[in-house]
């Protein structure tokens, strides 16, 4: 009778043991997948639209710059190091370098700032193992630092076109005010 009851509780045990590595297996498959979900997507790298373009396409340094950027945008968090240790270098001679005319502001200065930061806090946590959900984020905050600043540097580009024209329409208005005035005078 013992060897029964021993044999019953053996037998219990296995199917109970066996039911939990199962669980087991399906419990970390879920945590895995939620890992993935938990995972931001990188955002979109902005592009100038086309008269913006030109006039920013001289400009040697944001050029280089912006091709480091895109190729930052595309990696996984497990490999920016490199690309960060590029943006960097390229960050420094990129606020070395001379600034259109038109973007030598503080709303650009200070969005250069806010990237400047977030690349370098970045590099701090990029060689640190097991932390890729916070690179992740910290990679989003990146690249969407990155894109306010080209929005930011668009919208100067197309502010300084509407004050030309502004002063254009302006210069006019008063050539018009002037030949009245001419019109007008008594001989």
């Amino acid at each position: 009778m013992n060897r029964y009851i021993v044999l019953v509780l053996l037998s219990s045990f296995l199917i109970v043991s066996c039911g939990n590595k199962k669980d087991t297996e399906q419990g970390a498959e879920q945590g895995e997948q939620q890992e993935v979900a938990a995972k931001q997507s990188v955002p979109e790298i902005m592009t100038f639209d086309a008269s913006v373009q030109e006039q920013i396409g001289e400009w040697e340094a944001w050029e280089l710059f912006n091709e480091e950027m895109t190729k930052f945008q595309k990696l996984q968090a497990d490999n920016l190091s490199l690309s960060l240790d590029e943006l960097i270098r390229l960050m420094e001679e990129l606020e070395k370098s001379e600034f259109p005319e038109k973007l030598q502001i503080p709303a650009i200065k200070s969005r250069l700032l806010v990237l400047k930061t977030f690349i370098l806090k970045t590099r701090s946590v990029s060689d640190d193992q097991g932390r890729d959900k916070e690179l992740n984020k910290l990679q989003v905050s990146v690249v969407t630092a990155y894109n306010e600043l080209e929005a930011q540097m668009g919208e100067s580009f197309r502010e300084k076109a509407y004050e030309k024209v502004l002063q254009t329409i302006d210069s006019i208005d008063q050539k018009i005010e002037n030949t009245k005035n001419q019109n007008e005078e008594p001989e």
